[in-house]
């Protein structure tokens, strides 16, 4: 051993034995789906933005496989959810009273954040249905505040902390047998000019933890719209929860829409537009994993 592997050793406190190929039994510690007692599991998680009136929280409330874990931090979706489980939805609500930047001080919002972590653990350990989080807006928001008492002129290299909680909620719960919708707000889209003047490129992006965006978080990016241009039919048809076939053009028609921008699971899907009345939740994971939750 070479004094600099002696002095790496020393410093961990343990060594690094080698590993014997040969030793290694064919596919030792990898899982068959078709040996007799293995499962396979049917979950999806998704990052979900949109504009206010969307459907962005109705959608993962009302179609996603149950029972629902709702962590509410928008009193907004609060009757969303009280109607949705007096149709019969079931749905487990736990409001979460956030308190925005300037509310209070970094030990409440550290009680705030511990509490929020509780609420997400309590939904993984069910190990059964879906988690909801409305919205993730908020929850990157109050990670910030319990870790630095505000969200603004805070240096990149002092997210390492931040970026490392989030990391272990979401490893958590890619390793669980519950599927997820993370909701996010959208807001403005700035870059920077050639002067390095910031400005605003008129697209709108999800407000939240980067790494959701980017997909390492979440296995899909969709956005719910709405078409106003049928709004008025379906109001006039009772607002019902199914669409209807134009005898004129033939199209499907429904004010609510999911553009699946990128889905990781099936890559087919990425890029399409649908309804949400054709296109839930659960028949978004039905059609890409091949089945549903038990």
């Amino acid at each position: 051993m070479t004094q600099a592997q002696q002095s790496t050793t020393a410093k961990q406190g343990a060594v690094i034995t080698p590993i014997v190929p040969a030793s290694i039994a064919p596919g030792e510690g990898f899982t068959d789906p078709l040996v007799s007692g293995s499962s396979e599991v049917h979950k999806h998680i998704l990052n979900a933005s949109g504009k206010a009136k969307a459907s962005k929280t109705d959608w993962p409330l009302r179609t996603a496989p149950e029972p629902v874990w709702y962590i509410c931090l928008d009193p907004n979706g609060l009757e969303i959810a009280k109607r949705l489980r007096a149709s019969g939805r079931d749905i487990r609500i736990k409001y979460h009273n956030h308190k925005r930047p300037g509310e209070a001080d970094q030990r409440t919002y550290i009680a705030g954040w511990n509490e929020f972590k509780r609420s997400w653990y309590a939904a993984i350990n069910a190990n059964k249905g879906t988690l909801v989080v409305d919205t993730g807006t908020e929850m990157y928001e109050e990670c910030r505040l319990a870790h630095f008492g505000k969200v603004e002129q805070i240096r990149g290299r002092y997210y390492g902390p931040v970026n490392t909680d989030m990391k272990v909620l979401f490893r958590d719960l890619q390793v669980s047998s519950l599927s997820a919708c993370i909701i996010h707000k959208l807001k403005k889209e700035w870059v920077n000019d050639a002067s390095g003047e910031g400005r605003p490129t008129g697209n709108l992006v999800p407000s939240g933890w980067g790494e959701m965006e980017d997909g390492y978080a979440a296995q899909g990016n969709v956005e719910l719209w709405r078409d106003d241009s049928v709004m008025a039919e379906w109001v006039k048809r009772g607002r019902p929860s199914t669409g209807w076939l134009d005898e004129k053009s033939g199209d499907w028609k429904f004010p609510f829409h999911l553009w699946i921008k990128e889905y990781s699971l099936d890559i087919g899907m990425s890029g399409t537009d649908n309804t949400t009345d054709q296109m839930t939740f659960a028949m978004m994971l039905m059609l890409s994993t091949g089945g549903l939750p038990e």
